[in-house]
């Protein structure tokens, strides 16, 4: 019987929405992603740091003079960081800069950093001076959370930082010489809040319970005390901006001149239940901050959540993904937003991050499915071609550092290393992503499994009459692979299917795609509904999908 010959092309991104016979989308996958609309394997990861005997739940980077960076590591008993090249390449061992006094270590501590840059007021001419500034809020399971924590400061310029433990940030009166910078002594009262912190500015920025904001006085990290009091901020640098605790507040970027022509330094603030935009301004000689409601009864389910790229801001609510362009908008996913929601873990849904891949213009969600209690998958949003996919990834905390394109992620799976003196130590590692093409440790490579697969094919959805099987008997791959190990070779599984919903799906193969091979031949499938699954798991493995022709004839008659 003659053959008939298709291009497999499934249209791009994974759909895991509605039913699988209803996608004309590739209908699962993993470590894969999509470029000019075909399926390529995602880049390895090469361990850099063996990491802690607690999970990393928040990174920081600070670029440092000789083309180097700090990476911090934010963890619920510590807070440390090592030096890297701008390679991300390790050549210093971890700093412990955990806080010896005001610090209470906690499962559900998770970290805010912020480099601050000023100028020391106690000298004349006065020197910029960098601290890097951290808290500790206790949001990782609840970000509803009202203990308040001390805030923490240190020197950021390495390398006179690496003898300094952090100290906290005391509350300062106006009454002395020997605040963090005069005219202003600290007291004993640690500054503390339950949110987080940022540096916008002049100012650094608190936040937390009953919808109040903190500031410092501007190009320092005082916070005065009220008159007459060693306890209570001054009014004077406080706001209450909504009813509700503040549960994060980013630089908004773009315009933000005011009425009154003062171009004014400008956040974003999400409160448990609407989104806010607030001025630092300059009013009657007094500065403080004007606000904006944005939107009330706005969701969010985590700190972490939110991702700026591009000056667009994007964030997951409790039962749909957002976006903020100036105005509030759904961020439109129709492939796995339900997949998502139904699997998510809400117990844990605090431990949800996001960053953004600039490289493939991806935004990437980290969050714990089904009964895992970290986070072990991610739904991936590709801005530039509008599509969604999704893979499993084990991590706790990602970030692009500064000088660098690749991100760094903490994993929330330990591995196990010998050691001469101590033997076996168990610790959580911290990897470079989108380097190489295999999982690598100490010059070691070990495969990574990607795969996709392909819609449901038959035979009758474009012709009612044609009511016969697809006898696959020949696969002519087109794809390209990584030359440099012609090891490295590809599978291909035929999946068969009677019906739409057929529970007992047969699979033919894996049959094995050797590199530069025209065809596979005398496969002899038969379904009719079928979907092709192409796998790529040896070490050095890599493929970038073309246009794979399927070739079969009609077989026989579908009962």
């Amino acid at each position: 019987m003659k053959s008939i010959i298709i291009p497999l092309i499934s249209q791009p991104g994974i759909q895991r929405d509605g039913t699988p016979y209803d996608s004309p989308n590739y209908i699962d996958g993993q470590w894969v992603r999509f470029y000019k609309g075909k399926p390529r394997k995602m880049g390895g990861y090469v361990l850099i740091d063996r990491g802690g005997l607690e999970i990393t739940n928040s990174l920081y980077s600070i670029s440092q003079t000789g083309n180097t960076i700090d990476l911090y590591y934010g963890r619920p008993s510590t807070i440390a960081f090592a030096n890297y090249n701008q390679n991300i390449t390790s050549i210093g061992t971890e700093i412990d800069r955990t806080p010896t006094s005001n610090f209470i270590p906690n499962p559900n501590n998770t970290w805010t950093m912020d480099l601050f840059s000023g100028e020391d007021l106690a000298s004349d001419p006065a020197p910029t001076v960098q601290y890097i500034i951290a808290h500790a809020g206790q949001n990782a399971l609840d970000i509803s959370n009202t203990v308040n924590t001390t805030v923490f400061w240190g020197n950021a310029i390495y390398p006179a930082n690496q003898t300094q433990v952090l100290q906290s940030i005391f509350l300062s009166t106006g009454t002395g010489t020997d605040g963090i910078d005069p005219p202003y002594t600290a007291t004993t009262t640690p500054l503390q809040i339950s949110g987080g912190i940022v540096f916008i500015s002049p100012i650094l920025i608190g936040w937390g319970n009953n919808g109040t904001l903190i500031w410092s006085v501007p190009g320092s990290i005082i916070f005065p005390t009220a008159a007459g009091s060693m306890t209570a901020i001054n009014p004077l640098y406080t706001k209450v901006v909504t009813n509700n605790k503040i549960v994060r507040v980013m630089s908004a970027r773009g315009s933000n001149v005011t009425a009154l022509g003062q171009n004014a330094p400008s956040v974003l603030i999400w409160s448990l239940n609407s989104l806010i935009r607030a001025n630092y301004v300059t009013v009657n000689a007094i500065a403080t901050f004007t606000t904006q409601i944005i939107q009330n009864n706005i969701s969010i389910l985590s700190a972490n959540s939110i991702i700026e790229y591009n000056q667009v801001f994007y964030w997951v609510g409790q039962n749909q993904f957002f976006q903020f362009t100036g105005i509030v908008s759904k961020l439109n996913n129709e492939m796995n937003q339900e997949y998502f929601f139904n699997t998510l873990n809400y117990d844990y849904r605090g431990l949800i991050f996001a960053f953004a891949n600039p490289r493939y213009d991806e935004l990437w969600w980290c969050y714990a499915s089904g009964d895992s209690i970290v986070p072990d998958r991610a739904v991936i949003h590709n801005i530039r071609y509008e599509i969604w996919y999704d893979t499993a990834i084990n991590r706790s905390a990602a970030i692009i550092p500064v000088t660098s394109s690749n991100p760094v992620m903490a994993d929330n799976l330990s591995i196990i290393t010998k050691t001469r003196n101590l033997g076996p130590v168990t610790s959580y590692p911290i990897w470079k992503h989108e380097v190489k093409l295999d999982k690598v440790i100490d010059d070691r490579s070990y495969p990574i499994q990607s795969f996709f697969q392909t819609h449901l094919i038959d035979l009758f959805s474009n012709n009612p009459d044609n009511n016969n099987m697809i006898w696959v008997r020949r696969i002519e791959p087109d794809f390209a692979q990584n030359t440099a190990v012609p090891s490295s070779n590809m599978l291909v599984s035929i999946i068969s299917l009677m019906y739409p919903n057929d529970q007992n799906a047969i699979t033919y193969g894996p049959f094995i795609i050797a590199q530069n091979a025209p065809f596979i031949d005398n496969i002899n499938a038969q379904g009719a509904i079928v979907s092709l699954r192409f796998e790529s798991n040896s070490a050095g493995g890599f493929y970038q999908a073309g246009k794979t022709l399927l070739n079969y004839t009609i077989g026989n008659e579908r009962k």
